[in-house]
């Protein structure tokens, strides 16, 4: 039989996601701040004080609506957004579910054998009380259903530092474009005006002036 991983594994993977997820929540306060402008220092406190994801999500949604209303039309970074905005809620679901379990290590009888496994059970509790309620006939098998095992917990860390590279990128690209479009705002009010054209009023009145000395 394989060697089981121990307990450590499963803490060190599960604490290793936890962070990424942070770094998450970080780059979208970061977001967040270039969208609305000013000073950073304020508009973080902000968001900050509101803890729900969900919230912040919307919040970021908002800011960043009116920011790329100031770009030109054809920016491409909505779609950019609405990637991040879709797969958000489904990080954060992920990332409770390993705020909230247990790590179990389970032996049991099958086919006369003895079987072994370690998992991370998401909100066991409940799995467990559900279980209890559902069973029509004995379960051979007592673990959870729903069951993570290392590998799981790994791809888990991948899809939330994927995600953060994500918003890190829009981060990037939404503040080099405010910055050239307030660059360019700059030079226009700074440009000299055009002289204005004499208005209709006065160019009726000189047309016979003209006239008048192309005669003589």
């Amino acid at each position: 039989m394989a060697k089981l991983p121990s307990e450590d594994e499963f803490t060190l993977q599960i604490g290793r996601a936890l962070s990424i997820f942070g770094s998450v929540e970080m780059s979208l306060a970061n977001l967040f701040c270039a969208a609305v402008g000013g000073d950073h220092h304020t508009v973080e406190r902000v968001f900050w004080a509101v803890n729900s994801l969900e919230v912040r999500t919307a919040m970021t949604a908002a800011a960043f609506k009116c920011a790329i209303a100031k770009l030109p039309p054809r920016n491409g970074l909505q779609p950019l957004w609405d990637e991040i905005a879709k797969a958000l809620p489904k990080l954060a679901s992920k990332r409770a579910e390993l705020a909230h379990g247990n790590y179990l290590r389970t032996s049991w009888v099958q086919a006369g054998r003895v079987r072994e496994d370690v998992y991370f059970a998401p909100y066991y509790g409940k799995q467990r009380m559900d279980a209890d309620i559902s069973w029509q006939k004995p379960r051979w098998d007592p673990r959870p259903k729903k069951r993570l095992y290392v590998a799981d917990l790994k791809q888990r860390a991948r899809e939330f530092s994927e995600a953060n590279l994500k918003i890190m990128h829009l981060d990037a690209q939404l503040s080099g474009q405010l910055e050239e479009a307030n660059l360019q705002r700059a030079k226009q009010s700074q440009s000299p005006s055009p002289p204005a054209r004499p208005s209709a009023s006065r160019r009726r009145k000189e047309t016979p002036q003209r006239r008048k000395r192309t005669a003589d």
